[in-house]
């Protein structure tokens, strides 16, 4: 009997059932791939299997939760570095992880760019998994001009399935706002340039759904919005149509239109760039927040002007669940 790796698999893998299924089984199903299972480890953190698909060995490491009975957490594919996928292509190193897929450094021709790999696997109630999802999405962009805020994608054939192929950043929004290297000046463009990049995909009826510091990338000096994972291309009218997704914190708490999301969103990353300081973090499922006037006071003490403070405050922050696009657009345009 072959294990298949599908959405069932998180209903019935745990830590107890995992040595016994995997030492049985000699292959499994994984992104539609036969594979033959090399290697089986335990540690402290997590299980990993080691697995090969034709030439290419790698590596499938699950994290189980520590409930009563250790269900299954998270699924990550993970290659050893200096890994030969293809004639041209070969991983450098791992870069980093997020909720649905690894990035890696790979070198394609001779030429770095961001590998970015998943399981082809949907935990939510929408059928298309999250790297299947991003790939659609750079297909559907592909067929626009390219907007210089986005993040650029290439074409690639994967022999593992799902897998997009982007430019190489050097920092995330995030890293810069904990730096505390931004200097107002540098804020207002930045916001600037995401909120036209914003404009662009609701231009062509696609909402992010997952904007946060972290998502937003510097290329050469440039911001740019990538993982696209959890993003939504709606056919008709703008009423909100998608599943709960996205990060909490930057998430609409009622969301009634697919613009309000990212809308949310972009407020709370304009705000927290303007602080340099996260406002935004879970507990108990709630959207905890920096009451206004001490927003007030560290904005002061950055020197910004008290007419500068009124409007960010009053028309972004204390309005942040009714303002539109161009409202927010047309204020981050006004202020100097």
């Amino acid at each position: 009997m072959t294990i298949v790796f599908d959405s069932s698999i998180f209903n019935t893998l745990n830590r107890k059932t995992f040595s016994r299924i995997c030492i049985r089984e000699e292959t499994v199903i994984v992104n539609g791939r036969k594979c033959v299972i090399t290697d089986k480890r335990a540690t402290t953190a997590y299980f990993k299997i080691g697995l090969r698909y034709g030439d290419i060995i790698f590596e499938i490491h699950f994290k189980f939760n520590s409930d009563e009975i250790g269900s299954l957490a998270s699924m990550n594919m993970m290659f050893l570095n200096n890994t030969r996928i293809s004639d041209d292509m070969t991983i450098v190193r791992h870069l980093g992880a997020g909720a649905f897929g690894d990035v890696f450094l790979v070198s394609v021709a001779g030429k770095e760019y961001a590998l970015k790999v998943g399981l082809d696997i949907s935990r939510s109630s929408n059928p298309v998994s999250a790297i299947q999802n991003e790939v659609n999405m750079f297909a559907f962009l592909g067929q626009h001009q390219p907007h210089p805020n986005l993040i650029q994608s290439f074409p690639i054939d994967f022999p593992l399935g799902p897998a997009v192929l982007l430019e190489l950043g050097q920092e995330t929004l995030d890293d810069k706002i904990k730096s505390l290297s931004l200097s107002f000046e540098q804020t207002m463009e930045i916001m600037r340039q995401i909120l036209r990049a914003v404009k662009f995909l609701h231009s062509i009826r696609i909402s992010h759904h997952d904007l946060k510091p972290n998502n937003i990338i510097f290329v050469d000096g440039v911001p740019k919005l990538l993982d696209f994972g959890l993003s939504y291309h709606w056919e008709n009218d703008d009423t909100f149509s998608r599943y709960n997704c996205g990060t909490q914190g930057y998430k609409h708490p009622n969301p009634t239109t697919n613009h309000a999301q990212d809308v949310f969103s972009c407020c709370f990353i304009f705000i927290e760039m303007l602080i340099q300081k996260k406002i935004c973090y879970r507990q108990f499922n709630l959207i905890m927040e920096i009451p206004f006037w001490k927003i007030k006071d560290i904005l002061k003490e950055k020197l910004v002007s008290e007419e500068n403070i009124k409007t960010i405050v009053f028309n972004i922050y204390e309005n942040r669940r009714t303002i539109e696009l161009n409202h927010l657009i047309k204020l981050a345009q006004s202020i100097q």
